[in-house]
């Protein structure tokens, strides 16, 4: 009765609300990206200039500073959010990665220092999902003191923008999470043609990562059975390579080793 007496009375906010699409910037997931981020430093030079595609209101920019609750890992003391991720296999281990930059996009970019856009990152969070609030909250407190802030922009027309030219030193990592199946499918092939064309220009110690948490399906994988993986493709002077390492579950509860 609240809800529908709500709905009755703010028709016309809610109406408006809803013409932007659901943003719910799962920190959890970053648990899964953190494991391909760890399997790179063996593979690939650093330092990392990172680069998220749809980041929402970027708090995942801040993967590194989240406190991870794996006994592997040994982060769990971390000011960041509590990351309860259960990990499952041989993952590779917490290192040390040097971040020389970080970067990133989003159509409708949401800014942690507008109440109003904390509050829309809140809504979309289930009311009994107290957990996941705690961790949103303490992810907004920490973006907010990092001050990085995505850029409004279209992916394709980005990521094309941040890979003109020579690459820098080290590792380009271009990477997202359940961000690839919303474009359409010329957006989708736009940015593989962006990051393909940067990969062709790479050189030993000028490297590019693409690091995906996403459906398989959407990826170029088979439509059944509906698996969410972590899939990276990376290139050494124009060559390309390609390996899933794991399977994910969408909200980030566990990550299951394969690679």
């Amino acid at each position: 009765p609240v809800a529908r007496d709500f709905l009755e009375r703010e028709e016309s906010y809610v109406r408006d609300f809803m013409k932007s699409p659901p943003q719910t910037n799962e920190t959890a997931r970053s648990a899964g990206l953190a494991c391909g981020f760890f399997w790179l430093p063996d593979r690939s030079p650093q330092p990392f200039h990172m680069l998220e595609l749809g980041a929402s209101a970027g708090l995942n920019l801040n993967w590194d500073r989240f406190a991870y609750d794996h006994a592997p890992w040994g982060r769990a003391d971390l000011d960041g959010p509590r990351i309860p991720t259960r990990i499952d296999g041989a993952a590779p281990p917490w290192c040390d990665i040097g971040i020389a930059s970080r970067a990133a996009c989003d159509q409708n970019p949401l800014d942690v220092s507008s109440a109003e856009d904390r509050l829309r990152l809140r809504a979309y969070i289930w009311a009994d999902q107290t957990a996941r609030m705690e961790r949103l909250n303490a992810a907004i407190d920490l973006a907010r003191s990092t001050g990085v802030r995505p850029e409004k922009a279209d992916a394709a027309e980005w990521v094309k923008r941040k890979l003109t030219g020579e690459l820098p030193i080290g590792t380009t990592v271009i990477y997202h999470s359940v961000f690839f199946q919303y474009p359409p499918r010329e957006v989708r092939q736009a940015i593989r043609d962006a990051i393909d064309e940067g990969g062709a220009r790479t050189t030993g110690d000028r490297r590019l990562a693409w690091v995906r948490f996403e459906p398989n399906a959407v990826i170029g994988g088979p439509i059944e059975p509906v698996r969410y993986v972590l899939n990276v493709v990376s290139w050494n002077a124009g060559k390309r390579s390609e390996e899933t390492l794991a399977d994910v579950d969408p909200h980030g509860r566990f990550v299951k080793w394969t690679g």
